[in-house]
């Protein structure tokens, strides 16, 4: 940068002095400007470096999807329909899985249903029978008490034996044994028919949530798109077997963010402090000599991995490891009638608005630099 002013420093001079003769040079002129260029080269230098800073590490960034199928159990892929690097819109079929074992499996938990729900009606016909049962067990137990009554009060007037009495108060203490059993009978169906999760019987409802997940691994066995974009470095061959446990494809989603491309470059502290979300940016990328492209700060990053803690048991190590720079998300105008490849690199100046005539020298400087890139 001080080359650069040198040279401007220079250029002025001839072009005054000696190309358009507005000025005649002599020794007060000449050690005025050997007085002025340095503190005017300091003052510009200090311009440009604080409120117009230059970043030379910008890349273009991409979302990155790993493609992986959602089925709960694994299954052997049958067809791939995505070709690499192949425009695809969101929802587009990538793969297909085979789909007769997920196909028979929802097949066998639609039997298992229509089962569990017969099994409540057999369930309530428990309980009715149960009831009945009740109704007998009290009906023979009632019969008994009298006959025991009738049996201790013929035994009072001795008119039978101690023997006989014994008989019908054994045949008492079994119609309340089978009442009792009853009863335990009838309160066990009841319970079962009356195990319910928001009016379902809980069997059901547990074979339909198997039916659903069936039939969500059924829809899964069809892999999609998730965004716009392409698939890139496929490696899946027809027979592979997939899971969720493992990605098996590489999806690059587009950059295309609210009508933005959105580009990653990161600013020495010093001169991040100044920059704020909206200023006005110039980029210049090597695959584009000549070309300066304007664009926006969307982001300033308020933090860096050496500045992050992280949950342990260890005490955070406080070791300085470089000069910290903080990062900035800056979104090309214009973006869309442009290629620009994820990973591409280039330069971009941040123009805050204060000390325009530094921002001007830095302007200048980025359109050389563009230009350079034909060369470099």
């Amino acid at each position: 940068m001080l080359i650069a002013i040198a040279i401007s420093f220079i250029f002025l001079i001839w072009l005054i002095f000696d190309r358009l003769r507005l000025l005649r040079l002599s020794l007060p002129i000449a050690l005025a400007l050997g007085a002025v260029a340095p503190v005017g080269a300091s003052v510009l230098l200090f311009g440009v470096a604080q409120y117009h800073p230059v970043s030379s590490n910008l890349m273009v960034m991409r979302r990155v999807i790993e493609v992986r199928p959602l089925v709960s159990t694994p299954g052997r892929v049958v067809e791939i329909v995505v070709k690499p690097n192949e425009r695809l819109k969101k929802d587009q079929t990538l793969f297909r899985i085979e789909r007769e074992p997920y196909e028979s499996e929802v097949r066998r938990l639609h039997a298992a249903v229509a089962g569990a729900e017969q099994n409540v009606q057999q369930l309530a016909a428990a309980v009715r029978r149960a009831a009945s049962s009740i109704q007998s067990a009290q009906a023979r137990q009632s019969l008994a008490q009298s006959e025991y009554d009738r049996q201790f009060e013929l035994f009072r007037k001795q008119v039978i034996s101690e023997a006989t009495l014994e008989r019908f108060i054994t045949a008492l203490e079994t119609s309340k044994e089978t009442l009792k059993q009853a009863q335990i009978v009838e309160e066990s169906a009841r319970l079962a028919y009356n195990s319910t999760i928001n009016g379902v019987n809980t069997t059901v409802a547990q074979v339909r949530e198997q039916l659903r997940q069936a039939e969500a691994d059924l829809s899964y066995a069809t892999v999609k798109a998730p965004c716009d974009g392409f698939v890139t470095n496929m490696q899946l061959l027809p027979g592979a077997v997939v899971s969720s446990a493992g990605a098996v494809m590489t999806f690059v989603c587009d950059d295309n963010v609210n009508g933005h491309t959105v580009v990653l470059a990161s600013l020495p502290e010093g001169s991040y402090r100044n920059v704020n979300v909206g200023d006005y940016a110039e980029v210049i990328f090597k695959m584009y000599p000549g070309h300066v492209f304007s664009a926006r700060v969307q982001h300033t990053i308020d933090v860096t991995n050496e500045g992050q803690l992280r949950i342990s048991g260890l005490v955070p190590d406080l070791k300085v490891t470089g000069p910290t720079r903080f990062g900035i998300l800056i979104s090309v105008d214009n973006a869309e009638t442009i290629r620009l490849p994820a990973g591409a690199q280039g330069s971009a100046a941040i123009l805050t608005g204060r000390m325009q005539f530094a921002g001007v020298f830095r302007m200048a400087l980025m359109r050389s630099q563009s230009y350079l890139n034909y060369i470099f």
